[in-house]
């Protein structure tokens, strides 16, 4: 921030240019848009009941998290649940679904299928569903007790034909990167999700738990199976992809706070990373695919998926140029804050100290105003926000870039990857590119991040 303050003086006195301060400046009225149009956000609340359907793909997760799942699930109460195992037999997994089971009205059904696949397992367990609500659930997902009749709600509407729950990460995971991931969801639960819902445009219903009518998956169900992005099938981002498709039927997808569900997050900083490139990908190749009907129907949508497309590789560019700039003649190196680097070394340490930690106070004061909401709700996320700032920075830029790098090839499903596959199986996963239409994002993404990096370190002035 305290770069962006420099530079924006510099813009103000002499009219210069710096990518870095539009790059800001995007950023800021990018939160502000959504920090304004949350504020009117609020979630369904006259009284609705209708029948659901719940169905659970389950792979390899582990005894205790599958019982708590299903027990939390069938607490709610739901006509009906559908368990689907994709992957080789589990004699564990039946056993606990069979007790778990006893004793409720819930009509159970458990269904096998070889393939370990999510989109597989849907279809299958969709064969089983009469109901007209159809909700989607992670195997690692705990509910409350109301989670399924607030998540029923917005149903009453019937423009509406996909609702998300609220959703955290369990408080007890101390590791930073854990924190991390819940503050994530923090943010996502108190502006961006909240803002995309008001124009009932929410891009991507998380799949942690997703209620939809069922009428839209049957009539979009080949296409998910067979969903391709420049001619490759990828069995990532079921999620987006499903909310697409109601999108693109003409119907609402909304937010619903007051259902609220909670569930893990990687154990393992390797495990953190894989989901959060698994993820990045999943988003970026459906944005890019999306964004001619955004631009038609959802135009407050295409900005916020734009910026989160764009704003990685924008940085990535900064940063090049950056390095580069020491070598040449520039205005970034003649500066306001060329001028304070200057100044900071003539005093040494002191003068250093002084500007490093001015630097730490300006951004963690502007971190601390973008996540306010979140602040207040968790008080101790304030404290963690430079370390926050450095993930954003060190991990996710890069993991978003290389998502978007990749989004075309065939990786495997990341954190979703079974222990039952076979070497054999991960080999044929692993071979990423099978069409050089594949790797028309690969060459691009770095030929324009060169090309902004080039422009930025030419001399602007308006």
């Amino acid at each position: 921030m305290l770069t962006f303050y420099f530079q924006t003086l510099d813009f103000w006195q002499s009219g210069i240019v710096f990518l870095f301060a539009l790059i800001m400046a995007f950023v800021t009225v990018t939160w502000f848009a959504k920090w304004f149009v949350a504020f009117f956000y609020r979630p369904y609340s006259a009284a609705f009941a209708v029948d659901a359907a719940v169905i659970l793909p389950v792979t390899d997760e582990d005894s205790e998290v599958f019982r708590g799942c299903l027990e939390s699930i069938l607490s709610n109460k739901p006509a009906r649940l559908v368990v689907v195992h994709n992957g080789p037999e589990s004699a564990q997994l039946r056993e606990l679904f069979s007790i778990a089971s006893r004793g409720h009205s819930t009509a159970s059904t458990y269904v096998q299928i070889p393939e370990t696949s999510k989109r597989k397992a849907i279809s299958a367990g969709l064969a089983h569903v009469e109901e007209e609500i159809v909700v989607l659930v992670d195997s690692d997902v705990y509910w409350e007790l109301d989670t399924l009749k607030s998540l029923l709600i917005p149903f009453s509407d019937r423009a509406v034909g996909g609702v998300t729950s609220r959703q955290t990460i369990f408080p007890w995971q101390k590791k930073v990167f854990q924190r991390w991931a819940a503050w994530f969801e923090l943010l996502r639960a108190n502006y961006q999700m909240p803002a995309m819902s008001v124009f009932g445009t929410v891009g991507c219903l998380p799949g942690r738990t997703i209620a939809f009518r069922a009428e839209i998956l049957r009539r979009n169900m080949a296409l998910f199976l067979g969903d391709r992005f420049l001619g490759t099938h990828l069995e990532i981002s079921d999620d987006r992809a499903l909310t697409n498709y109601v999108l693109k039927d003409g119907f609402k997808t909304v937010y619903q706070d007051s259902s609220r569900v909670s569930t893990a997050a990687p154990d393992t900083f390797r495990a953190f990373v894989r989901q959060q490139y698994r993820w990045a990908k999943g988003s970026q190749y459906n944005t890019l695919r999306m964004i001619p009907w955004m631009a038609k129907r959802a135009k407050f949508l295409l900005w916020l998926y734009i910026a989160d497309l764009i704003l990685p590789v924008l940085l990535a560019a900064n940063v090049l140029s950056w390095a580069a700039s020491p070598f040449l003649r520039t205005n970034w190196a003649s500066g306001g804050f060329a001028q304070a680097l200057v100044v900071a070394a003539v005093n040494g340490v002191a003068g250093i100290g002084l500007l490093l930690l001015s630097a730490l106070a300006a951004s963690w004061a502007f971190f601390a105003l973008r996540t306010s909401r979140v602040i207040s709700e968790s008080p101790v996320t304030f404290f963690l926000l430079p370390v926050f700032m450095f993930l954003n920075v060190a991990i996710l830029v890069p993991v978003r870039v290389a998502g978007l790098l990749t989004c075309a090839w065939n990786t495997n499903w990341g954190t979703r990857m079974s222990s039952f596959d076979t070497r054999k199986a991960r080999r044929r996963m692993a071979k990423k590119v099978n069409s050089w239409r594949q790797l028309i994002p690969t060459v691009t993404v770095p030929l324009v991040i060169v090309a902004i990096a080039t422009l930025a370190l030419r001399d602007w002035t308006l």
